[in-house]
């Protein structure tokens, strides 16, 4: 009995914590941002099931109101939000004078695109191509919201930033944050890999608000690796809504984790080998027991295969 008042008194407190965690929602504009936070010093729950999991630490929680009072440090989605559209427009404030200045995640270079693939599913994110170890930065301010294995993402992190946009970052060698930890812009968070689901070592980037993604290249130009605007406009239109998985049979987790589609390329009889740092097409070819030149003549390779890199994928039989 005493336990059950203690987390209703916890509760409680929170709610009242909550309330003062301003989000500056004009309704003649809507241009949404933070106004100010609050360095919470309640115990609090992630809400699951019907399971309560409390963490003893001191947060400062962005846009905490606007995802109806919910801080999940174990899905990436887990409630459908309505998004507060005006005239069927939501203006989303990115980067003000007293916020730290965009950052481009990563050194790479753009490999596959948000939206529809020509016979693939729908992705969404976008990849770069990387070398395995490359450093992986946050985009902008924020409070990191979940970092674990993540079913398809692999190594995930998920970053809340203070106008309620979550950046999120998968297929991760390593993670070097953890939830309820604030971040700044630039900051490293990891590094490059290929856990989850991809033969590639990519970061697979995506951009939500309130939980629902659309193009991250609405707000980044990857020709410049800088903002596109200052000021992000977006429609009903922009959005790709999923329905919210259910906890039928534990399937919200299970339908949550293939939020994201990598496609897999491999066919029932051919071979791919992933690239490793140090490997040379000698190296593969004893691996197979295959010769250099079959490599070479089945990915079309130039200058004998002198430059291939860490996380090129290569077709092998």
């Amino acid at each position: 009995m005493k336990r059950f008042l203690f987390i209703i008194f916890v509760i409680s407190c929170f709610s009242a914590y909550s309330q003062r965690i301003n989000v500056d929602i004009n309704e003649n504009t809507q241009n949404i941002t933070l106004v100010s936070s609050q360095n919470l010093s309640a115990n609090f729950s992630d809400h699951f099931n019907g399971k309560k999991s409390f963490v003893h630490e001191n947060y400062q929680i962005p846009a905490f109101n606007l995802y109806n009072n919910l801080w999940d440090t174990l899905h990436i989605r887990s409630q459908k939000l309505e998004i507060p559209f005006f005239d069927n427009l939501i203006k989303i404030i990115l980067v003000q004078e007293n916020n730290s200045p965009f950052v481009f995640p990563c050194a790479g270079e753009l490999a596959l695109k948000y939206g529809n693939q020509r016979d693939r599913k729908f992705h969404t994110g976008i990849d770069y191509i990387l070398e395995q170890g490359d450093p992986i930065v946050c985009c902008f301010d924020g409070v990191v919201r979940m970092v674990r294995k993540y079913g398809d993402y692999g190594n995930c992190i998920v970053i809340r930033h203070y106008n309620g946009l979550e950046t999120i970052y998968a297929h991760l060698e390593e993670t070097f944050v953890k939830p309820g930890q604030i971040v700044k812009a630039g900051n490293l968070i990891g590094n490059a890999g290929l856990s989850g689901n991809t033969d590639l070592c990519i970061l697979h980037l995506e951009m939500r608000f309130m939980n629902e993604f659309f193009d991250p290249e609405k707000v980044i130009d990857n020709s410049t690796r800088r903002l596109k605007t200052n000021i992000l406009e977006l429609t009903p239109e922009d959005f790709y809504i999923l329905p919210l998985p259910t906890k039928k049979n534990n399937q919200l987790e299970k339908n949550e984790e293939k939020d994201e589609e990598i496609i897999n390329t491999n066919s029932p009889n051919s071979v791919y080998h992933i690239v490793k740092r140090g490997e040379t097409l000698y190296k593969i070819s004893r691996i197979y027991n295959v010769s250099i030149n079959q490599i070479i003549s089945l990915n079309n390779l130039k200058n004998n295969g002198e430059n291939i890199q860490a996380g090129q994928k290569l077709k092998i039989k």
